[in-house]
């Protein structure tokens, strides 16, 4: 897919693409803006708490600049350390409260564990383009029509993945209750829970009765 326009990330607009892109790679990562407006950092290396700092300035000038999309592609951060996960997840609540963020994240990752509940989770930028092209733009703005579809298998499985994320944080929150209901609605839907969510839900469970 075309983008727009490339980025700096170092708030330099002024200057030529080629030098941006330079900088850019010297500070960590790629930013770009795609022809709808949809913003995407993507970083290219796996995050440290060095490189995640460096990134709160550049949310902070996306929201400034009206940023309502975002995609923050993890495709290259897979080796990131739990720390710096952490804190990009901290710097998304503050910087980005309104803004609809999806993490691109490869199969089988864990990565997304300790992203923000809100943040949506795709396996590609195609995907996540397509998640945030079904949502309608705000007042003023027209919605983007997506340029291929979701399987449905795909959309099903990320469904699950997601509830499955949005309980385990849950109940690190400490609401065993609301995360327990969340795994009885998967085993529901998909007939069983994996061996792994099930030994979750009996520790959950002794937790939520003592």
């Amino acid at each position: 897919m075309q983008t727009q326009a490339v980025e700096a990330t170092n708030g330099n607009a002024g200057r030529s693409n080629a030098p941006q892109r330079l900088r850019g790679e010297n500070l960590g990562w790629h930013s770009h803006t795609f022809s709808d407006g949809t913003r995407s950092i993507a970083p290219a290396a796996p995050l440290d708490a060095r490189t995640v700092r460096r990134l709160r300035s550049r949310l902070r000038q996306l929201r400034e600049r009206g940023c309502d999309r975002l995609i923050v592609d993890l495709s290259a951060a897979v080796d990131s350390s739990d720390e710096a996960t952490r804190l990009l997840a901290e710097i998304l609540q503050v910087e980005m409260p309104r803004c609809e963020v999806v993490a691109v994240i490869p199969r089988d990752c864990s990565l997304d564990a300790n992203l923000p509940a809100r943040v949506a989770a795709a396996w590609s930028l195609s995907d996540a383009r397509m998640l945030l092209a079904t949502h309608p733009r705000r007042a003023g703005r027209k919605k983007s029509g997506p340029g291929s579809t979701i399987s449905a298998d795909d959309r099903h499985v990320l469904a699950v993945r997601q509830v499955l994320r949005w309980a385990a944080q849950t109940a690190g929150a400490g609401d065993f209750e609301n995360a327990l209901r969340a795994l009885t609605t998967i085993e529901r839907v998909e007939g069983q829970l994996p061996l792994d969510w099930q030994e979750r839900r009996e520790a959950w469970l002794a937790a939520s009765q003592a």
